[in-house]
């Protein structure tokens, strides 16, 4: 792929995306725990209600420029 002509890559455009979220994670969180241990503060996770704030930020850059 590499080795395409330079007027190949003038017709490509390279795009991505993220999420930044404010509050922790949008994944599943495993907490490992003793017996008889389910509310000692260091096995508690915070959470927010309604899922926090996060912003996405998409992006693309082509030969051309941004």
């Amino acid at each position: 792929m590499l080795n395409k002509p330079e007027t190949y890559w003038n017709t490509v455009l390279f795009a991505d995306e993220s999420k930044f979220n404010i509050f922790g994670s949008d994944r599943r969180i495993m907490v490992w725990r003793r017996k008889n241990e389910e509310l000692n503060p260091k096995n508690l996770v915070g959470t927010v209600k309604y899922g926090g704030l996060g912003v996405f930020v998409w992006d693309c850059i082509s030969a051309s420029g941004l």
